[in-house]
């Protein structure tokens, strides 16, 4: 966000004088969640493989993204798409989509949702997949500890060390102080075809 605030400064473009537009309705993420953003600015890549959007609405700044990447199987295109806020306090929250698609049973596809708290000194991302190795992750730290959910698996960790702490209460709080609703399949369903 820095280098795009110095590019703006750099060379002043009318767009940043533009009233921001409320493009929330572009995106609908699992459990109906929706991600509020805000954007004044458009620049496509020269060589046309992206593009970026961005802007800023109540000292909040908003980035959305998309790159299209190598064609993957029968010609689809693969890229990978973003859309972060950072807040005042330096509080990142955002979605990554890699495998934009037409996606294909064959490729691998992945949803990431993350969320920081400066303050409290946490971090957070749940992601789902299909061909990636998982089809779940729920992950949380605070610097300390780690707490990891991988499919049915949970772990706690030495932030430090990644080595399991042998107790999984050391990860209560982290645990209980989840934000994020947990991305990838559902308990009971096997994944086939999802």
């Amino acid at each position: 966000m820095a280098e795009i605030d110095e590019r703006a400064q750099d060379s002043k473009r009318a767009c940043l004088d533009a009233a921001p537009i409320d493009k929330t309705e572009d995106f609908a993420f699992p459990e109906l969640e929706t991600f509020p953003h805000y954007l004044q600015c458009y620049d496509a890549f020269s060589d046309n493989t992206g593009w970026m959007g961005f802007g800023k609405k109540d000292n909040v700044w908003y980035l959305r993204e998309g790159y299209s990447g190598a064609a993957g199987t029968a010609g689809v295109t693969k890229g990978i798409g973003k859309v972060v806020k950072i807040d005042a306090n330096e509080n990142v929250e955002g979605w990554i989509m890699i495998g934009l698609a037409p996606a294909e049973a064959s490729e691998s596809t992945v949803l990431l949702h993350l969320k920081t708290n400066k303050a409290v000194g946490t971090i957070e991302f749940t992601a789902g997949g299909a061909n990636t190795g998982f089809y779940t992750v729920h992950f949380k730290s605070n610097g300390t500890h780690i707490y990891l959910k991988e499919d049915s698996t949970e772990s706690c960790l030495h932030a430090a060390s990644y080595l399991d702490t042998g107790n999984q209460a050391d990860c209560d709080t982290l645990e209980s102080s989840i934000e994020l609703v947990t991305l990838g399949c559902k308990t009971g369903t096997g994944c086939s075809g999802t």
